[in-house]
């Protein structure tokens, strides 16, 4: 679903749904992108709040509308597939927990 990861950048921090979560733009090598929210549990372990695919064309247009959806929220996500995501992101050494951590200390 997701492919091989090629990079991953923290990009900050945002309340989603109330909750503090790292922003992470996530790219794959056939040329797709998400945006992945991730926060702590209260065990202490990261975890991926919400998922959206970002379709964006900057140069085109930044906004949805009725014949593009740049932004495409995949909250349909099973827990399945977000841990799946979650291990790719972590495998494949483009992403760096230790930041993530740093964001939500």
């Amino acid at each position: 679903m997701f492919g091989e990861i090629r990079e991953v950048k923290v990009t900050g921090m945002e309340k989603v749904e109330g909750i503090d979560c790292v922003t992470l733009d996530v790219d794959n090598h056939a040329g797709e992108s998400w945006i992945v929210y991730v926060n702590k549990r209260n065990d202490g372990n990261l975890t991926i709040h919400k998922v959206v695919e970002n379709n964006a064309e900057y140069a085109l247009d930044w906004y949805n509308n009725d014949l593009h959806y740049a932004f495409n929220d995949m909250t349909h996500l099973t827990q399945q597939s977000k841990q799946r995501l979650w291990d790719e992101l972590v495998s494949s050494e483009q992403m760096d927990t230790s930041s993530v951590n740093h964001y939500l200390n």
